[in-house]
């Protein structure tokens, strides 16, 4: 069954200029006054190499067909003489490219006659991609009989490319999850050994190990013995622009990272994780997570968690979450409920609280100088947006290189002015400071969102240094 475009088509006897075909009926698509109106009639897509037939059966008739192409395209768009009455005398217009279902209203291109007999045919047609609308119609527009459409491809480039894949919420490596802020990590494990895993977990190790490392693998000993020193990293994730939850199963199968990532509660692979880098993704961002001043710019959930400095928050879907009881490391809160165990870098209980509320921030990749022997140093600043309103955990992960670490002195600085000393003693390592844990020091009675300050500074001449990158782990509750 056929529909009508949108756009009235004002079919009208004009005198056309001669390479238009004199006395030719011209559809104008748009409005305007006329002799008559009447729909072009939508006849769908018209694909390249496969021709599309129709029959004219009553005046001021014309047939329209959606004709989508990529950027360079060179065209032929002809009536044929194979499946077209004989007599029959046709014409053929071209609009576009369309934006948003509107085509225009002048002709980029018409033919009358140059085809067989009086039969029309446009050749040579270059176009930029797009998609545009093809008609066909008589010349007096009251035409009768069949008509066979064809459109081909003279350059061998014109069909549209398919769109790219959606971008993988993780990211392109498995590192980046770590440092994501869409998705947040609520809790990692090390498994050594099966003992004590549920049926669950036993079935996504083995189907890790399947999808990345051994496809033959049957049973839990074996994949453990796959495994380089028998051991799993398990992550447990969650996507705060879609508010759903997956676990990451991560392990070593000769020095290479590998594992595979599932949707929540289920062995439904989502992501394929090898030698570090993902693929096979099936799980996109979703509409959520985005800056905003108000709800009125959130298609998806409200503005939460203003930043007192930029005034931003993010859009939040902060329904469907469950209940904020007591947590722990043995006790963990179900994530398949939305909820993360907030505290438990401070105590050895925590609440449960909504996974929203956790985020990272900062910079993967940094590259910000350390003065030599200067007491200000290098200040980074990022601003936290997008959780409650005080916080429960405050964790950071920084890199500096430097040839004399022990020199470096670093420190932290929330919203609300209190500093607190990160490092300030001996070094992680020759050549380089490396931290990544809790910060301890801040009150959780203070402002969460806004401007937070880190500060590495090397106040002894002789050496410098880089941070070649830190981020800010954050939890946080309403006060």
């Amino acid at each position: 069954m056929t529909k009508p475009f949108a756009l009235l088509a004002t079919a009208c006897l004009l005198a056309c200029s001669a390479e238009d075909g004199e006395g030719a009926v011209v559809p104008q698509l748009g409005s305007g006054k006329a002799d008559a109106v009447d729909h072009v009639t939508d006849r769908g897509a018209l694909a390249f190499d496969a021709p599309s037939t129709g029959s004219f059966v009553e005046d001021l008739q014309f047939e329209g067909y959606r004709l989508a192409v990529r950027d360079g395209a060179s065209v032929r768009v002809e009536v044929t003489r194979a499946g077209t009455a004989s007599k029959l005398d046709t014409t053929l217009f071209v609009y576009g490219p369309c934006v948003d279902g509107q085509c225009g209203t002048e002709a980029i291109a018409f033919d009358d006659d140059s085809g067989w007999s009086r039969h029309s045919r446009i050749r040579n047609l270059e176009l930029e991609g797009g998609e545009y609308l093809v008609v066909v119609g008589t010349h007096d527009a009251r035409g009768r009989g069949n008509y066979r459409l064809l459109t081909t491809c003279e350059n061998g480039e014109c069909a549209p490319l398919p769109p790219a894949p959606a971008a993988c919420v993780f990211g392109d490596t498995y590192r980046e999850v770590f440092d994501s802020q869409s998705v947040v990590t609520t809790r990692t494990r090390r498994i050594t050994a099966p003992a004590g895993l549920t049926d669950l977990e036993q079935q996504q190790i083995i189907a890790a190990v399947r999808s990345s490392a051994a496809d033959d693998v049957e049973t839990i000993e074996e994949a453990f013995d796959a495994a380089d020193q028998n051991e799993f990293n398990v992550l447990d994730l969650w996507d705060r622009t879609s508010n759903l939850a997956y676990v990451a199963i991560e392990f070593g199968a000769g020095d290479t990272s590998v594992g595979a990532y599932f949707a929540w509660g289920t062995t439904e692979r989502v992501a394929v994780n090898g030698d570090g880098d993902l693929s096979e993704c099936t799980a996109p961002a979703g509409a959520a997570g985005n800056d905003c001043t108000s709800n009125d710019e959130c298609t998806v959930g409200t503005c939460e968690g203003s930043s007192s400095a930029s005034g931003l928050g993010r859009c939040t879907d902060i329904t469907g979450f469950g209940d904020q009881i007591e947590c722990s490391a043995t006790a963990p809160c179900d994530l398949g409920e939305g909820l993360a165990c907030a505290g438990l870098t401070r105590g050895d209980e925590g609440l449960c609280q909504p996974a929203w509320m956790f985020g990272n921030f900062g910079s993967l990749e940094d590259g910000t100088p350390v003065p030599d022997d200067d007491t200000t140093g290098a200040v980074r600043t990022v601003d936290v947006r997008g959780l409650g309103t005080v916080d429960t955990d405050v964790s950071l992960r920084l890199w500096v290189s430097h040839d004399a670490p022990s020199q470096l002195v670093a420190t932290l600085t929330n919203p609300a002015g209190n500093e607190v000393v990160v490092f300030d003693g001996p070094s992680s390592g020759a050549g380089e400071l490396s931290i990544d844990g809790p910060v301890q020091g801040f009150s959780g009675d203070e402002s969460v969102n806004g401007t937070w300050t880190l500060r590495v500074v090397d106040s002894v001449s002789g050496q410098t240094g880089t941070i070649e990158r830190w981020t800010l782990r954050l939890g946080s509750r309403f006060d």
